[in-house]
């Protein structure tokens, strides 16, 4: 078939009705949404999962307070914006819950032939920020720094992909300040 092609040497993660194998990649430059495979392309040794084109994703929109179908504003790109967290403390439930929600949507956009860029923020600056670090006579940036790394690891646990960046907040208050006001 037109577009299979050998993954790279890694085991095979699932099987799949009618025998084969699930491989852990695909080839964007080659796969074409909606090409009539059903997501499976045979290659030797198994079958490969190929994303399909699924144009019936519906995300809240926090602007206008409604569920509306998704639409990228660039033909196949995402950008995905995630508010991160106040490192005032070691992470809860409530961020892992956050980085799984947004961790999968990002490998749904991928697995169906998105391009996602992903960033995350870093809330570094807040009261909280500034009472926990006087308490523990620490600075805002080593208390940041500390948390955010017990927060990687625990995400690295959950098997959560990490964001391309995650910026500070008072390292870009100029660009904040941009783009809230355009």
């Amino acid at each position: 078939i037109p577009g299979a092609f050998p993954c790279p040497a890694r085991p095979p993660r699932a099987s799949v009705e009618g025998g084969g194998a699930v491989g852990p990649c695909y080839d964007p430059a080659v796969f074409r949404p909606g090409s009539g495979h059903g997501g499976r392309v045979a290659v030797e040794g198994g079958t490969l999962l190929q994303p399909r084109r699924y144009d019936d994703l519906q995300l809240y929109n926090s602007l206008t307070r409604r569920v509306e179908p998704f639409t990228p504003l660039h033909d196949r790109t995402v950008s995905m914006y995630v508010c991160g967290i106040t490192p005032y403390d070691v992470g809860h439930l409530g961020h892992a819950l956050v980085a799984v929600v947004f961790d999968t949507l990002r490998r749904w956009l991928e697995f169906n032939a998105y391009e996602v860029e992903h960033i995350q923020n870093i809330t570094d600056i807040d009261d909280d920020m500034v009472r926990k670090s006087r308490e523990l006579g620490i600075s805002i940036a080593e208390l940041t720094d500390r948390n955010h790394a017990i927060y990687l690891h625990e995400m690295d646990a959950l098997n959560v992909q990490r964001p391309e960046a995650y910026p500070r907040v008072s390292e870009t208050i100029p660009e904040i300040i941009e783009m809230v006001t355009t």
